[in-house]
C-alpha cells in the first residue's frame, strides 16, 4: 500500500475485522490503488482506476520479503493473486517460491500475463480460459485442446497442477 490516506483506510478497515496487518508494506514510491465505480441504482455504469502498473522497486520488494520472512514459520499455504499491477515481480515471485519450497509449503497462484515460467514450482495455478489462451498463444476451441494446452504449460513451467476455469 502507499503511505497515504487510502492505505491507512485499508489498514484500519482490515484491523477492524481482526486481520493482522503487521506485514503490510507502506511504499514511499507508490500510491494505494483506488478503484471508483459509478453506479445507477445497482447497475455499474463505469469504473475508473487510479493505479501504477510499473514494477515495484527493489527497496519495496526487499521490505516485502523481510516482512514475509518474519512470519514464514506461521504460514501453511501461500496464495499469490497476480493482478498485473507491478507488485508481484518475477524476482519477487521466485524468491517467494524458493523460500516456501524449502519449507514444503504449497504455493497456489491466480496468474496474469503470458509468462508462466515465473510460477515455476507452484503447486497449483488457476488460470481462466482466456488467460490460458494468452499463456499458450492460441485460441482454444475444444476440451481436447484445453487439456493439451494445460498439460503443455504444466510441463514447460514445472507446475504441479493447473486448474483451468471456463469463465472469468
Amino acid at each position: 500500500i502507499g503511505n497515504d490516506e487510502p492505505g491507512d483506510y485499508l489498514k484500519n478497515t482490515f484491523s477492524d475485522y481482526g486481520a493482522d496487518c503487521s506485514c503490510m508494506v507502506e511504499s514511499e514510491d507508490r500510491k494505494t490503488i483506488i478503484k471508483t465505480r459509478v453506479l445507477a441504482g445497482r447497475q455499474q455504469i463505469l469504473r475508473f482506476d487510479r493505479e501504477d502498473k510499473d514494477d515495484i522497486g527493489k527497496k519495496d520488494s526487499d521490505r516485502l520479503i523481510n516482512a514475509i520472512d518474519k512470519i514464514a514459520s506461521k504460514i501453511d499455504v501461500v496464495i499469490l493473486s497476480d493482478y498485473g499491477k507491478g507488485n508481484l515481480t518475477g524476482s519477487l515471485i521466485k524468491t517467494i517460491m524458493d523460500m516456501f519450497s524449502k519449507k514444503f509449503v504449497p504455493v497456489l497462484v491466480d496468474p496474469k500475463g503470458d509468462d508462466y515460467l515465473k510460477y515455476k514450482g507452484a503447486h497449483l495455478v488457476t488460470p481462466n480460459l482466456k488467460e490460458t489462451e494468452v499463456a499458450v498463444g492460441y485460441r482454444i476451441e475444444n476440451s481436447d485442446e484445453l487439456e493439451k494446452a494445460a498439460r503443455s504449460l504444466q510441463k514447460k513451467c514445472e507446475i504441479d497442477s493447473i486448474l483451468v476455469t471456463l469463465s472469468e
